[in-house]
């Protein structure tokens, strides 16, 4: 019986060591340390996790449940009123950052048109197509397209291909007719819309 009562205490002064005593930094914890890792310590999937206190850089609290992550963003549903919207993971501070660093993501879909009309402000595609000098048909072709690449909000810049002395065209490398959206210098046909839009969200992801 007593070497059972010892064997229990030793165990327990093991476990309270442990938590006094930070293996990574070989640091011993404040007590106000060791209840905020513990508080801060996220159980299950992300899709279950419930509400989290997180910070602002500029040291205000929002409690927000995070209903996905994509790259350098997350999204959050407020608690105090349910609005849900994105926000850059630089907006949080230090230590909400580092809590978030080791969560995989999730629900990139649902992230996906907001985070498309974000990166609409930021990035361009080029429109690629021939030159339509002289061909009705395909100033016409041009003028379709071009209207319906904007009509999902992507702001393009014009890249005519003009033709050599003989009225031939040279195409592009990647390029296999005209016109073209071209996004990081990946070629899309006009109808590829959902391509368009992961390639100009990648491209501002890449941004940060």
């Amino acid at each position: 019986m007593k070497s059972s009562l010892v064997i229990i205490l030793l165990v327990a002064a093991a476990i309270l060591a442990a938590l006094r005593f930070d293996l990574f930094d070989r640091l011993p914890l404040s007590l106000e340390d060791a209840v905020d890792r513990v508080s801060n310590f996220d159980l299950g999937t992300p899709e279950n996790r419930g509400p989290i206190t997180l910070t602002s850089s500029d040291n205000r609290e929002l409690v927000a449940k995070v209903t996905g992550k994509q790259g350098p963003f997350i999204q959050l549903e407020r608690q105090a009123d349910g609005e849900v919207f994105l926000l850059p993971l630089n907006r949080l501070s230090e230590k909400s950052r580092n809590r978030l660093a080791s969560w995989n993501d999730f629900n990139e879909d649902n992230m996906r048109d907001e985070l498309f009309v974000k990166a609409c402000d930021h990035v361009k595609a080029d429109f690629v197509h021939f030159s339509a000098r002289g061909c009705a048909l395909t100033r016409r072709d041009n003028e379709e397209a071009l209207e319906f690449v904007e009509s999902f909000g992507l702001q393009t810049n014009s890249l005519a291909i003009e033709p050599d002395e003989r009225g031939y065209y040279t195409m592009p490398i990647g390029m296999d007719d005209s016109p073209r959206v071209r996004v990081a210098g990946e070629y899309f046909k006009k109808n590829q819309v959902q391509a368009i839009k992961d390639a100009v969200v990648a491209e501002y992801i890449a941004l940060f």
